[in-house]
């Protein structure tokens, strides 16, 4: 049986979930994860987040896209969640961090 403070904090871990939730439905963990990893070191390319999370390029790179404002689909929409900019220090890489939607999530889920 649980302790009041283990259900405090599997109620907040619910609540962040379901944020994550309103934002679509079938959003993966997988997804989820990756956008948690953005949020926590900003500014990094799609195979530098692929090292970090022990995944391979082409995973990371879908899941990048359908965080961002177009989808891997390319007829439809992202999620909106992170914004993809040109690293000014390596014109050929993209790197990553959150939108101002994206930060607006991080603030529901801190308040969870």
């Amino acid at each position: 049986m649980l302790d009041r403070e283990q259900r405090r904090d599997l109620r907040a871990f619910r609540k962040a979930f379901s944020e994550f939730k309103e934002v679509s439905p079938i959003m993966t963990t997988a997804v989820i994860d990756m956008f948690l990893q953005v949020a926590l070191t900003p500014g990094k390319s799609v195979n530098e987040y692929a090292e970090l999370m022990g995944t391979p390029q082409s995973s990371a790179s879908r899941h990048l896209l359908d965080l961002s404002i177009v989808s891997r689909t390319r007829n439809k929409e992202g999620h909106g969640l992170l914004t993809r900019d040109v690293n000014t220090e390596n014109l050929q890489k993209n790197c990553y961090t959150l939108s101002p939607k994206g930060q607006r999530l991080v603030e529901r889920i801190l308040s969870a």
